[in-house]
């Protein structure tokens, strides 16, 4: 994996970057983030495989940022794997802030490689290895605003040669998802439980891991009497590629940091699934403490979530 670890290097690790998203709500915001219908930004792009001669074929050498390809966004471009540690670099503009999908299909198509894709813009980095029940990777990201960002594609492990072939397409998409506000409205951040951000039951907010080292931190009240606690987090299954870890700490926490957390979730109620799906009995009056990581210790502005918190009382 020396290639990957030369892709990534650090420029993960610090990334302070604030998303304007416009304004949240169950319906996708008109401007920038809803492609109009000659942006060719809808998910149904691309459905057949390319047949005959690709629209883009790669252009060696292409093996690192500073001679990537010019590639356009919405139409496929096509690579082999032709060595143990080739490296596959492109170049594209994202026109304005919203969303955008990176699609990359190989064994889906008959191909031998097992591929990763990364995206990068500036000094943010994410990749993914995978999509759903597919060894096929897709990310779909939101972008701030108008950039030129680069992507890269790679065989996960050391094969190469003939029928190692891949296709990708880069597409602006509609948001996969909803919520009701965003993380960094807050004055405060929320790196800290005393800094957290409240939020009420059933409420879905929408949050970044813009780092390494992020902590998102969420307070939820809760009344006298037991109760059914559930914090669930929605990500990689809508193309993030954050692998989230969820984190419950009791009221006493607030005033006493010797108190340790009482649950950590890092899966969902499929074991398959990355997004992680945490169902407690708890008891306590007061602000319960939700803190969000990385599994893995990855983040960038690339790295967001959807969290919301609902909570039954149980009858004696």
């Amino acid at each position: 994996m020396f290639i990957l670890n030369l892709l990534l290097g650090c420029s993960a690790c610090t990334s302070c970057a604030s998303l304007d998203l416009g304004e949240p709500s169950a319906e996708p915001s008109a401007e920038p983030s809803e492609p109009s219908d000659e942006d060719s930004g809808s998910e149904d792009t691309g459905e057949d495989v390319v047949e005959g001669p690709c629209p883009y074929m790669e252009e060696e050498p292409n093996d690192s940022y500073s001679n990537a390809q010019y590639v356009p966004m919405e139409t496929w471009f096509c690579g082999d794997i032709n060595h143990q540690a080739d490296l596959d670099v492109f170049e594209f503009d994202f026109p304005h802030n919203g969303w955008l999908k990176v699609w990359v299909r190989a064994q889906e198509l008959g191909s031998s490689a097992d591929v990763l894709v990364t995206l990068k813009e500036g000094s943010d980095i994410a990749l993914t290895t995978f999509y759903l029940d597919s060894t096929d990777p897709t990310m779909i990201v939101p972008i701030q605003e108008a950039t030129t960002l680069y992507t890269a594609v790679q065989e996960q492990y050391t094969s190469s040669g003939d029928n190692h072939f891949w296709q990708a397409m880069i597409t602006e998409v509609k948001p996969p998802i909803e919520y009701d506000m965003v993380e960094d409205e807050s004055e405060v951040r929320n790196d800290g439980m005393a800094d957290g951000v409240p939020i009420e039951q059933e409420e879905r907010i929408f949050g970044i891991l813009d780092s390494n080292f992020d902590r998102d931190w969420f307070l939820f009240d809760l009344p006298a009497g037991e109760h059914e606690l559930i914090v669930d987090v929605e990500s990689n299954e809508f193309g993030s590629p954050a692998d989230m870890e969820i984190h419950l700490y009791p009221p006493e926490a607030m005033t006493d940091p010797n108190v340790n957390r009482i649950a950590l979730r890092n899966n969902g109620l499929n074991p398959n699934s990355m997004d992680p799906y945490l169902k407690i009995d708890v008891e306590g009056e007061g602000q319960w403490g939700i803190m969000l990581t990385s599994h893995n210790n990855t983040g960038s502005q690339f790295y967001w979530y959807v969290v919301d918190v609902s909570a039954e009382l149980i009858e004696e």
